[in-house]
């Protein structure tokens, strides 16, 4: 244990002008003594105490009622292969759906009730879309010479005259010309768009910059869509139906497939589906199959199985079983989606709330020809028509990945002697922590108390092992961690009070006073993490308020500070952050026993003021 009294640890000394700009920047945090600071009777310093931090482990995690869901595959040069798929129910738009004109009570009247527009509607299935729309980057933020092309296809983002497809026409014309400016041959006639003079003005799909896709976005993988037969209820019935189901990551829904709606290979592409109007016969002067009539942008579209629509959805009209949301859920239970055989990496994240199934369908419909009184007029048309289904109710997300190496576990086995701290992808690791001591006993607090230390500023310093990350190849690294307090699995109040927050961005655009946003070097590399958490130690100094364990975890969100349970080897259970499970990058940190590499060991920081007779 630390002696603050005799001189252990490092003490440094700050020259108080550069602590008084500090603290003058941010005095929404440094509330203690701060309009005290700069006279003569008191002086500013720095001292560091240990963190007695461990690595936890879990084997599972809870993965459903996420905020986003992975699909595919990512590789992790240090922790393995990280594969994930998903499960979801799906939900109808209102009670008792109707397809076509009349309900299936009233087809079946239809010969008997006179009135003429009251038929055997006939529906047939078309075509079925499974529709998962892509993550979107800003467009305004990826466009930097604002000429429609985004920044990572722009032969030359800085100019607006430059000319990203060779057509002889610069990509601002083509923006201003309606023409796609990543085609040289927006029509496809032959001719390139510089020497076409009959080319019809946005009829092209935008292409877009993809966010939250990881890996090589041009891989080609198997995509499989099968029925669920595996029944997801909303309520445990371990709690008498009290609490709210929970799912895990390791849940094996092999045994419970039904059909297979969709088995294929595919990719992804940045650009969006374009669907084009149907020629209507009777307006021989207008050709309708060239406008534009719909704009789906990027994701993953595929056509499912028409026949298992048509027998378990449209055939249906009428049955209690697809009544309402929960009877349908009960007859058709969801879909599974899993990726295989990937030509390479790619991982891609979801907000399946806004995924979809488009049946597409036609059916017969009476036209009395505005002539209601006389039928001799009449006629049947077939016409098409659309019935949704969104992707709704439970959502589980299924994980398969490699095991620690055996390296790795024998160090996290040190506990707090270990000199590394492992974060996995998907959240299935965290990092316990003991300020001070390692029981978090109040001895080198009650000296701090003693010597009336003003507290200006603490931070945890975390040093990324930058080596091993390298020797690895390890690329791709999580850009926040999240420090909480365990004990009670809430946010410390540097984290409720900073600021900075935003309600929508980036994950490190919100909350950056506390911190935890990754540091790099001169070549983009991760070298430390720091988080801010100098209200924390005042409390627990002013206020006498516990000194807490606190939690550290890589987070997707920032500003999701929901927890979920976790479960390690021994089924215990552990409540731990939701957005870790949808990170998909892992790291290595130093921890609080780093021989030889004292320099790097996790530290808490305290920069203080103090009188000067003391």
């Amino acid at each position: 244990m630390m002696n603050i009294l005799n001189g252990k640890g490092l003490k440094v000394l700050i020259p108080a002008l550069i602590i008084t700009l500090i603290i003058s920047c941010e005095d929404d945090f440094s509330t203690v003594g701060t309009d005290i600071i700069g006279t003569n009777n008191f002086e500013t310093e720095r001292e560091s105490f240990d963190v007695f931090a461990s690595t936890r482990v879990l084997n599972s995690v809870q993965s459903n009622g996420l905020a986003v869901y992975q699909l595919g595959r990512l590789t992790d040069p240090i922790y393995g292969t990280h594969e994930a798929g998903f499960v979801s129910q799906l939900s109808i738009p209102s009670d008792n759906p109707r397809f076509g004109n009349n309900s299936q009570e009233q087809e079946d009247v239809g010969d008997s009730d006179e009135i003429p527009t009251t038929i055997q509607e006939n529906e047939e299935v078309n075509r079925v879309f499974l529709n998962i729309p892509f993550f979107l980057a800003n467009s305004a933020a990826n466009d930097d010479d604002n000429d429609g092309v985004v920044n990572s296809r722009d032969v030359n983002p800085n100019d607006p005259n430059s000319d990203s497809d060779n057509d002889g026409v610069t990509d601002f014309e083509e923006r201003v010309n309606g023409t796609d400016p990543l085609n040289p041959d927006t029509d496809g006639d032959g001719i390139v768009d510089g020497s076409d003079e009959d080319t019809q003005r946005d009829i092209f799909p935008n292409t877009f910059e993809l966010d939250s896709i990881f890996g090589n976005e041009v891989a080609t993988f198997d995509l499989r869509v099968e029925q669920l037969t595996f029944f997801l209820r909303d309520l445990d019935p371990n709690t008498g139906f009290q609490d709210a189901q929970e799912y895990f990551s390791t849940m094996d829904f092999n045994s419970f497939t039904g059909a297979t709606l969709f088995d294929g290979n595919i990719s992804i592409s940045p650009r969006e589906t374009v669907i084009f109007g149907e020629d209507d016969p009777d307006t021989p002067d207008v050709d309708e199959s060239t406008s534009v009539t719909r704009r789906i942008p990027p994701g993953i579209r595929v056509e499912l199985d028409p026949t298992f629509f048509q027998e378990n959805l449209i055939d249906m009209e009428g049955d209690a079983r697809i009544a309402n949301n929960q009877n349908l859920r009960d007859f058709f239970r969801g879909i599974r989606v899993t990726t295989s055989n990937h030509a390479e990496d790619i991982l891609i994240l979801f907000n399946l709330s806004q995924a979809n199934i488009e049946v597409e369908y036609s059916f017969d419909r009476a036209n009395q020809q505005g002539t209601l009184d006389d039928e001799s007029d009449d006629t049947i048309d077939r016409v098409e028509n659309t019935f949704t289904l969104t992707l709704g109710g439970n959502m589980v997300n299924t994980f398969n990945g490699d095991p620690l190496s055996n390296e790795i576990l024998t160090e996290i086995n040190r506990g707090t002697d270990a000199s590394r701290l492992y974060l996995t992808p998907g959240g299935t690791t965290f990092v316990e922590m003991n300020l001070f001591d390692e029981e978090g006993s109040s001895t080198v607090l009650d000296q701090i108390r003693t010597n009336d230390w003003l507290i200006n500023e603490a931070n945890l310093v975390f040093t990324i092992d930058r080596d091993q990350l390298d020797i690895a190849g390890s690329r791709l690294e999580p850009n926040r961690l999240y420090l909480y307090n365990l004990e009670n699995n809430t946010t410390i109040v540097d984290y409720l009070l900073d600021p900075t927050q935003q309600a929508s961005g980036n994950n490190v655009e919100s909350r950056t006073v506390y911190g935890g946003i990754i540091e790099t070097n001169d070549e983009g590399r991760g070298t430390q993490y720091k988080i801010r958490l100098t209200e924390h130690i005042n409390r627990i100094i002013r206020n006498d308020s516990t000194n807490v364990k606190l939690g550290l975890a890589v987070t997707a969100n920032i500003n999701n500070s929901r927890n979920i349970t976790g479960v390690n080897a021994d089924t215990d259970e552990f409540r731990i952050p939701q957005a870790s499970v949808s990170n998909a990058f892992g790291t290595i940190l130093f921890g609080g026993n780093t021989p030889g590499e004292e320099d790097k060991e996790l530290k808490l920081e305290i920069f203080y003021t103090i009188p000067k007779n003391n």
